[in-house]
């Protein structure tokens, strides 16, 4: 099964935690960046999609090579 790729700054309460324990309930695998996506280095075929959380409390994560996506 092809996992989900999240991108966001996790903590125990930001929004992005509770959608990741909600994929990984029904089954999903999940792999988590926090800082910098670099799609030019991550093999894109291992994942359905990717999901950005954007949390105010959280500094974004960096994104290299989006146009590659």
């Amino acid at each position: 099964m092809k996992k989900i790729l999240m991108c966001y700054g996790k903590t125990e309460f930001t929004p992005g935690r509770y959608l990741e324990d909600g994929f990984r309930s029904i089954g999903h695998e999940v792999d988590v960046i926090q800082t910098t996506i670099d799609f030019g280095v991550i093999n894109q075929n291992d994942f359905l999609g990717v999901i950005f959380v954007e949390s105010p409390s959280k500094t974004l994560v960096r994104v290299k090579n989006i146009n590659l996506v």
